[in-house]
């Protein structure tokens, strides 16, 4: 039996079922009225972050890569789309992952060095995130289900995710061999991870255009989504969005539905709520929210099969 499709079909169903949930309880009727009465401005300016969020993040990834390999702005850019093909397959972004296999198919990079430089680039998108999120949460206000005490827990999350990449930092100081002889070649990654490190340690004004990088890309992610809903809504808060969006987004990065899908738009649904926002309202965003994910999967997918046609050329 293939465990793996059996998963991706498990939740395929999880994300469907819990749409049903959602979409049996709304107001359909309001549903749509949303997008028939759409605010085109604040919906075209939703769609043209997808032009700034990808050379943003492709422009990031060059960099990471400067030092080690030189890449193209374009190269990248078609390896941020193919990634984002295999994202709607794969949970939790672990799609991002490809961009080493096609690195190395390439002839750009080995396996090691560019797996490195991707966990780089997840560990920096944890963090901005973490930060959009925290910066957020300063502003927004309380009421009976948002407490104080349920806001701490929240930014002592976001305090901890934030501070990744500064203990990545000093811990890469540390080189230690603690895997058994028997795993070689996971020692291997572990070195490799380590030099890639300690490049970057010695090139502070990288890692600082790393993190204004990733903090920008990821504010132009939660901007996005706040565009979508004021699209819907003009009334819509920018001090409760800018907090809430995030823990949505952290929320359907949990790989327990596909691609997200259900578990984004219940958080969306029930953290909005909190502050009267009508759950069909909620639900609509959420829909605009699988697009963002939907049209750059689009884009990369002729990538993507290019990538996958060479490496079975490889293997033969």
């Amino acid at each position: 039996m293939n465990w793996k499709k059996v998963k991706t079909a498990a939740t395929f169903l999880i994300a469907l079922y819990i749409l049903f949930v959602i979409y049996s309880k709304i107001d359909l009727r309001a549903f749509w009225n949303l997008f028939r009465d759409i605010d085109y401005f604040w919906f075209a300016a939703g769609m043209f972050i997808f032009i700034v969020s990808a050379l943003i993040s492709s422009f990031r990834y060059v960099v990471i890569l400067s030092g080690r390999a030189k890449i193209p702005l374009l190269s990248s850019l078609k390896l941020y789309l193919a990634g984002n093909s295999l994202n709607m397959a794969l949970p939790s972004k672990i799609g991002d992952l490809s961009k080493a296999v096609f690195l190395k198919k390439e002839g750009i990079l080995g396996y090691a060095e560019g797996f490195s430089s991707v966990i780089v680039e997840k560990i920096f998108d944890v963090s901005a995130l973490s930060s959009v999120m925290v910066a957020g949460l300063v502003f927004l206000p309380l009421n009976t289900f948002f407490t104080r005490d349920i806001k701490k827990v929240f930014l002592a999350a976001g305090m901890f995710f934030l501070s990744l990449p500064l203990a990545v930092y000093i811990l890469g100081a540390f080189k230690v061999n603690v895997l058994n002889k028997t795993l070689s070649k996971a020692d291997e990654y572990f070195a490799r991870f380590h030099d890639f490190l300690m490049a970057l340690k010695k090139s502070p004004g990288k890692l600082v255009l790393i993190a204004l990088l990733s903090f920008f890309l990821w504010f132009s992610h939660v901007f996005q989504v706040f565009c979508f809903l004021k699209s819907f809504d003009n009334s819509a808060s920018a001090a409760i969005s800018f907090a809430l969006i995030p823990i949505a987004i952290f929320i359907g990065l949990i790989p327990i539905a596909f691609a997200g899908i259900g578990t984004r738009d219940k958080a969306l649904i029930v953290l909005f709520g909190w502050y009267g926002y009508p759950d069909y309202l909620m639900a609509a965003v959420g829909i605009m929210c699988t697009v963002r994910y939907v049209i750059p999967a689009l884009f990369g997918l002729p990538f993507m099969i290019k990538y996958m046609a060479k490496d079975k050329k490889t293997v033969r």
